[in-house]
C-alpha cells in the first residue's frame, strides 16, 4: 500500500516520464472516444494523449472559439472532431458527439469557489451527469472514465480522525458539506454518486478518477485562466505578498490525463474509483520552486511564510491518500512537484497568462 505523506511531497518521476512512457497504445487497438469538456485543462490534455496513442476523438465544448487550438495539435486532421454547443442544461446536446463512440471520457464539470452557489456548481455538475449519461445509454456506450475529484472523499469537516489514511472507500458526507455550504465539494461527491447510480441501473463499464488540485503545463493556445493555475499565478503577479502556511495535495494533468486513458486501455479499474495525488508540499516549497525558473520575473513572489497555520476548511490538517489503484492496477508514475509547478507557471506565462485579474470563475 504506497501513500503521499508530507516527508515526500517532493518525490516521484522526472518530469514527463510517466507520460512519455505510454505515448503510444500498448496493444494497438484504437478505439473512438469522446472527451466532455475537451477545451478544458485537463479535457485538451486527454485529446492530446488519445491521438498519439492511435485514437479517433470526439470533443466537446460550449463555444468553438474556445477549443480552435485543439485544431492544432498532431493527428487533429486525421482523427479530430470538435462538437460545439455542447451544454449541461441542454438535453440531448452530447448525443451527436457520443454517437459511435467506444468509451466515454466525462471530464467536464465546474470547477471553481469563489462566488459558488448550489445553482451554479452543484446542479450543473449532477445535471451534466444525467445528460451526459443519458445519451451514453441512448447510444450503448460500453465503458466510461469519470472525473471526480478527492474532495468526494475526504471533505468530512473534523468527522474523521487527523491521522486518517484515505481510501477509494471514504466519502465526503453530504449533509456536513450542504450544512457548510460547501457547494465545489457537494457538487463533486452528489455527481460522482449519480454516475454510479447509473452504472449501476444500465450495467456499462465505470471507472472514476479522483484528483486532488491539478497542476503541470497548460496546452499553447488554451484560452481560459483555470482555477488551479489561478492559484499560483497569484504568487507570481504579487497579488499575495504572503505565502500560505499550509500544505496541498497536488497532482500533474499529463499524469491524470493518462490515468484516465489507462482506465480504459487496461481495463483493470472498471467498477473503482482512483485516488489521484502526486504531492503534498507545503505552498513555500511551491514558491521555491517558481524562483528557481530561469527566464521569468520572479521578484514578485513572496519569501515570508504568513504565522498563522492554515488548516484545511474541510478540516483535516492532514491528509493522506492511499494511491495503490493509481500505481499497481493503472502503472501511473507520478511526475514531481517541482516539475508539475514549474510547467505550469511557464505555460501560463507563455499563453499570456500573467495576472489574477485574468481569471474568470466559472468561464
Amino acid at each position: 500500500m504506497s501513500f503521499v505523506p508530507s516527508t515526500v511531497a517532493f518525490t516521484g518521476a522526472a518530469a514527463g516520464i510517466g507520460v512519455l512512457a505510454h505515448c503510444m497504445n500498448q496493444d494497438n487497438s484504437s478505439k473512438t472516444v469522446c472527451v466532455t469538456g475537451g477545451s478544458g485543462f485537463l479535457g485538451s490534455w486527454c485529446v492530446k494523449l488519445l491521438l498519439e496513442r492511435g485514437h479517433t476523438v470526439h470533443a466537446t465544448t460550449r463555444r468553438p472559439a474556445k477549443a480552435e487550438f485543439l485544431k492544432d495539435l498532431p493527428f487533429a486532421d486525421e482523427r479530430l472532431t470538435i462538437f460545439a454547443g455542447c451544454d449541461f442544461f441542454k438535453e440531448g446536446s452530447f448525443d451527436a458527439a457520443i454517437e459511435g463512440c467506444d468509451v466515454v471520457l466525462h471530464t467536464a464539470s465546474p470547477f471553481f469557489v469563489k462566488g459558488g452557489t448550489e445553482d451554479n456548481l452543484v446542479k450543473p455538475a449532477v445535471q451534466g451527469i444525467q445528460n451526459v449519461y443519458n445519451s451514453c445509454v441512448k447510444f450503448n456506450i460500453p465503458e466510461i472514465v469519470s472525473t471526480s475529484s478527492t474532495v468526494s472523499v475526504y471533505a468530512n469537516y473534523g468527522s474523521m480522525p487527523e491521522d486518517h489514511l484515505y481510501t477509494e472507500e471514504n466519502w465526503s458526507p453530504v449533509e456536513i458539506m450542504r450544512d457548510h455550504e460547501n457547494w465545489y465539494c457537494l457538487s463533486k461527491t452528489l455527481a460522482e454518486q449519480e454516475a454510479w447510480k447509473y452504472a449501476e441501473e444500465h450495467g456499462f463499464n465505470l471507472a472514476v478518477m479522483n484528483p486532488c488540485l491539478i497542476l503541470g503545463p497548460q496546452l499553447p493556445g488554451q484560452k481560459h485562466l483555470n482555477t488551479s493555475t489561478a492559484s499560483l499565478t497569484a504568487y507570481c503577479d504579487g497579488s499575495k505578498p504572503e505565502i500560505e502556511n499550509g500544505r496541498k495535495n497536488v497532482v500533474d494533468v499529463r499524469d491524470v490525463a493518462l490515468a484516465h486513458i489507462l482506465a480504459f486501455e487496461k481495463g483493470t479499474n472498471w467498477g473503482s474509483r482512483c485516488l489521484l495525488v502526486g504531492g503534498w508540499p507545503h505552498w513555500s516549497e511551491i514558491c521555491d520552486a517558481i524562483r528557481e525558473m530561469e527566464d521569468i520575473d520572479n521578484s514578485k513572489v513572496p519569501t515570508a511564510v504568513t504565522t498563522e497555520p492554515k488548516l484545511p476548511a474541510m478540516g483535516c490538517a492532514v491528509a493522506t491518500f492511499d494511491t495503490t489503484v493509481s500505481t499497481s492496477r493503472l502503472g501511473l508514475q507520478y511526475t514531481s512537484v517541482k516539475d508539475m509547478v514549474q510547467g505550469n507557471v511557464k505555460s501560463s506565462i507563455d499563453n499570456g497568462f500573467v495576472s489574477t485579474a485574468q481569471y474568470a470563475p466559472g468561464q
